[in-house]
């Protein structure tokens, strides 16, 4: 077993992993961790996947999945206005978007089927769908601690109204994350302090931290001059994070560095644009990409920025650059649970003034660039190279399920 994790073979079980989206690699950070491990767990286990899809174009990442997977099955997401909620009391972005009939009868008809050992849920959108007297051992997997992302949106908040808007949506949004989280028998979160964010309201379920992993073989220096005035933001922009990230970048950051150095252009890679951030490419030095079938070479020719302000989990964004021997520019939240240091590993910088010398520093100094990315690499392969994590995992299933079989977590 490569692995740091169980030195026994594990048990082998029939896992159901039900996913917000397909897993794949290339659309983004969430999908990707998700086809990691369900390919790193069908080493040792049968693994089934059920899957939402937002377009029958969703379909075309199934064959990367059937490689390893016993079976791959999606339903085609359907919106379902107030979803019975007429009061208003749960939260809408999850509730109106995530109520999907079909794919809750498919759930409890599989999961009481007697065909599966455990099942297990990737992300809160879905998980709220699980019965709530499920009939088998059940994990969920809450990559990003949603009560506190409203905390974060108020503390941005420029008006009195606008912050009373979010408290409002704090207290609802926290009740509903907890009683979703109640009905799990173990629930991972990728960040010591994401656990500690869920623990600090729950006694059960446990919560476990998996972190998230990097290809290292994969995503490895490539034979690239970097250029020296290119910047790069990668990201999913319908994860409203990267929105912020992005409309941040453009309007408060880049505008400090084009005083001292007009000629820097700054590349927005990924898919999900959504139709405000075309108003950010108006200056000739922003590229918005959209969608790009390999975004290495993006990163091995310019300086990766991580100006994340909202949200938490584990930037893959991050990881992926160090493993790449880039070096990175970030927020203090945006490299949160990575290991980053700055000056080490990282420059690290919180306001628009902070991050734009940051940016002007490292642009001007090859060997600090060479210096962080090669340390960042080297701490990747000693901490976040899969085979690691996917030991983490496997020990995680050997509790969940003799915690079980003693009688733990029953409904």
């Amino acid at each position: 077993m490569d692995s740091q994790g169980s030195q026994s073979r594990p048990q082998s079980l029939r896992i159901l992993i039900v996913s917000t989206f397909p897993p794949a690699l290339g659309t983004s950070a969430g999908a990707a961790r998700v086809f990691e491990v369900a390919r790193g767990v069908s080493r040792h286990h049968t693994v089934d996947i059920l899957s939402f899809i937002d377009t029958v174009d969703d379909r075309k990442h199934i064959s990367a999945l059937k490689v390893f997977c016993r079976s791959v099955d999606t339903i085609l997401r359907t919106r379902t206005p107030l979803a019975g909620d007429l009061l208003g009391m749960q939260p809408t972005q999850f509730v109106t978007e995530y109520s999907d009939s079909t794919m809750a009868q498919e759930i409890q008809q599989r999961v009481s089927s007697g065909r599966y050992d455990l099942v297990q849920f990737e992300f809160l959108q879905t998980a709220w769908l699980m019965p709530k007297d499920c009939p088998i051992p059940s994990l969920l997997t809450h990559h990003e601690v949603q009560h506190a992302v409203c905390i974060q949106r108020m503390n941005l908040s420029k008006t009195l109204i606008e912050r009373a808007s979010h408290f409002i949506n704090w207290m609802r949004v926290l009740h509903w994350e907890l009683e979703i989280c109640s009905r799990f028998s173990a629930v991972i979160t990728v960040t010591p302090d994401d656990a500690a964010r869920i623990s600090k309201y729950l006694s059960r379920p446990k919560i476990r931290v998996n972190r998230t992993g990097v290809d290292c073989a994969h995503y490895a220096p490539m034979d690239v001059i970097p250029l020296s005035n290119r910047l790069v933001f990668m990201g999913y922009y319908g994860h409203s994070p990267n929105v912020d990230a992005a409309e941040w970048l453009v309007r408060e950051i880049m505008p400090l560095v084009w005083l001292r150095r007009p000629d820097v252009h700054v590349d927005l890679v990924g898919g999900g644009v959504i139709p405000k951030m075309h108003g950010l490419a108006t200056d000739s030095r922003v590229h918005i990409t959209g969608w790009v079938e390999d975004y290495r070479p993006f990163v091995a020719r310019a300086i990766p920025l991580v100006p994340i302000r909202l949200g938490y989990g584990i930037r893959h964004k991050v990881l992926e650059a160090w493993a790449m021997g880039r070096p990175v520019i970030s927020t203090a939240l945006g490299s949160a649970g990575t290991g980053a240091i700055n000056g080490t590993n990282a420059c690290i910088a919180d306001s628009a003034p902070d991050f734009a010398n940051a940016i002007i520093n490292l642009l001007d100094n090859r060997e600090l660039q060479s210096q962080l990315g090669r340390n960042g690499r080297t701490h990747v392969l000693r901490n976040f190279d899969w085979p690691i994590i996917f030991g983490e995992h496997e020990d995680i299933y050997n509790n969940i399920m003799n915690e079980w079989r003693h009688g733990e977590h029953r409904p």
